[in-house]
């Protein structure tokens, strides 16, 4: 397989490198590389937003972009630290409107660029791994386990998109799932979940590669278009039974056994329970972003609660709730009206993953999230791309 850029792909790579410049670059070369990382985000937002016209924007961004603008509200309410909200939104604009822009522009490059950047970004991650088992830096708590991925538990956020990547990228260039580019992919996230045994990386893993194998198992009838909304209800169900009404006991083998960690949560229950008695208080907007104030054992303090529905109700109280529930059944909407599709199912599977691990983890910055999110609402437009693909290889064997 042939591999050259131009230099659309190049500025790709540095738009999508610069999206994971929050979780792996803040403190590499001692934090030199984060301002740099924050310039070329202004400019991608600029260039994206004065191209407009060039793309159109889906019901998705505009929801995204609500959410944290009730975050940022709040933050503005609270007296809190804008750095970090402004950051997300930030980010989670710009990730949107440059999945808007590739979608319905440029998709096969959007895809080449993605797979070959983190192809890169995780081989150079797992050969430190290997060489530097306890990190590369320490982050701003002296925290070590930081690679230049960010820490062992961020990884899956660009590893499961990344393997998405591929497998699209194969389904376009081989029409079919295994390619080169896919079994480095797969490897890569299997390896690396192994080397840093990370509970909640493994139990993501999982179920990423086990709704894989399942969608291309069973055969195209309603049982199909119904896995998108039961999946999506049941991330809402069990992050209420498991964070707020804490009828977790039931979970007591698989939590100690298999994801080796204690009834806690590593520390996660004591988090949790100081979100809920701030959210209590703050119901309707929350208190937004504060920094380093969600309050776990000890003297330990933490940026978010370790929950995505507790973070969304905690910086932006039931409001921004509201918004991420017609967000994520819109997606799951998307999905099964296009549930034949095999690109819709992989993008399936990318987000359900994803937000696996949202029920006991969080992370502030979700562009590879929000990205396949937006991309769903492509799904028609995507195949087209790769009926054309086929239909152009169908008249070239014929001629």
């Amino acid at each position: 397989m042939k591999i050259s850029f131009n230099r659309y792909e190049i500025i790709l790579i540095l738009l999508e490198l610069s999206l994971v410049k929050p979780d792996s670059f803040g403190y590499v070369f001692g934090g030199v590389l984060d301002p740099i990382c924050i310039v070329i985000d202004v400019i991608g937002l600029i260039c994206l937003i004065v191209s407009m016209k060039k793309y159109a924007l889906s019901k998705s961004t505009v929801i995204i972009f609500l959410m944290y603008s009730v975050a940022l509200a709040s933050t503005i309410l609270h007296n809190g630290q804008y750095n970090y909200i402004i950051k997300m939104l930030g980010t989670s604009v710009l990730a949107c409107l440059l999945a808007e822009f590739c979608t319905q522009n440029c998709f096969v490059v959007f895809l080449k660029t993605n797979v070959f950047v983190w192809g890169v970004m995780y081989i150079i991650n797992l050969i430190q791994l290997v060489l530097f088992p306890s990190g590369i830096y320490l982050d701003k708590k002296g925290g070590n386990h930081n690679w230049i991925m960010g820490y062992d538990n961020g990884f899956i956020y660009t590893l499961i998109p990344y393997v998405g990547y591929a497998l699209i990228y194969s389904l376009y260039k081989c029409n079919n799932y295994i390619s080169i580019l896919s079994i480095i992919a797969i490897s890569l996230l299997i390896i690396t979940e192994m080397i840093i045994k990370s509970g909640t990386g493994i139990a993501v893993t999982a179920v990423f590669l086990f709704l894989l194998i399942f969608l291309e198992l069973i055969p195209d009838r309603r049982t199909k278009k119904m896995i998108p909304i039961i999946s999506i209800a049941g991330f809402f169900i069990f992050s209420f039974t498991i964070t707020v009404f804490r009828r977790i006991d039931v979970f007591s083998d698989i939590i100690v056994h298999i994801l080796k960690k204690d009834m806690t949560f590593t520390g996660r229950t004591y988090m949790w329970d100081y979100a809920i008695s701030v959210i209590k208080n703050n119901l309707i907007i929350g208190i937004g972003q504060h920094g380093y104030s969600i309050k776990g054992f000890g003297n330990l303090t933490y940026l978010h609660p370790h929950s995505m529905i507790l973070n969304t109700l905690y910086i932006g109280g039931i409001i921004m709730l509201i918004l991420l529930i017609l967000l994520l059944f819109r997606f799951a909407k998307n999905i099964s009206i296009n549930k034949s599709s095999n690109t819709a199912s992989i993008i399936m599977c990318v987000v359900i993953a994803l937000l696996t691990s949202e029920i006991v983890n969080s992370t502030v910055y979700l562009t590879q999230l929000w990205i396949f999110i937006v991309m769903a609402e492509r799904i028609l437009f995507l195949d087209q791309i790769f009926d054309k693909k086929m239909q152009t290889e169908d008249d070239n064997v014929i001629t």
